[in-house]
């Protein structure tokens, strides 16, 4: 009994160690490890032809979002936060990994693939999130800006990505 509730407690503290708590994301530290080993695979398999030797970063930054705050409080921004976590999930790939980078940013790591498609991709994101969404029955239009990297062509570390 003892050790069943251990285990549980465990994978309680990875949660909450690992995850953005308000949007269910991965956190920015977990997100920063799976890119760095991400890129450490490419390099370990770069012998490899039949291996991808390449990944993309979306950079995602919530445009002018302290006006949310500012006119219908924090509740209601983070509600906003929530329905963009959720459109990140629906739009990008299922091998991909979403982070809330911290307070309106997020990035995604994109794996085997190339900068052309994570431009379609981040395309796509700005045609949905410019569209109006309804939070607490209240329309709002959001908009939003996309940084994109790829590697090895943009760096070779996550900083330098």
């Amino acid at each position: 009994m003892i050790l069943v509730l251990e285990s549980k407690l465990r994978k309680k503290l990875r949660l909450l160690a690992d995850n953005d708590m308000l949007t269910g994301l991965m956190n920015r530290r977990r997100f920063i490890e799976k890119v760095e080993k991400q890129i450490a695979k490419i390099n370990n398999n770069i012998e490899d032809i039949s291996s991808t030797s390449v990944c993309s970063l979306l950079f995602i930054d919530l445009d002018d979002f302290k006006i949310f705050n500012d006119l219908y409080g924090h509740d209601f921004g983070d509600n906003v936060l929530k329905e963009v976590a959720s459109i990140l999930r629906d739009t990008v790939c299922e091998h991909s990994i979403i982070c809330r980078y911290g307070g309106d940013e997020y990035a995604v790591l994109i794996k085997d693939k190339d900068v052309n498609y994570a431009q379609n991709i981040a395309a796509k994101l700005v045609d949905i999130i410019s569209k109006p969404i309804k939070c607490n029955d209240i329309e709002i239009n959001l908009t939003i800006s996309i940084g994109i990297s790829s590697y090895p062509e943009s760096g070779t570390t996550h900083q330098h990505y």
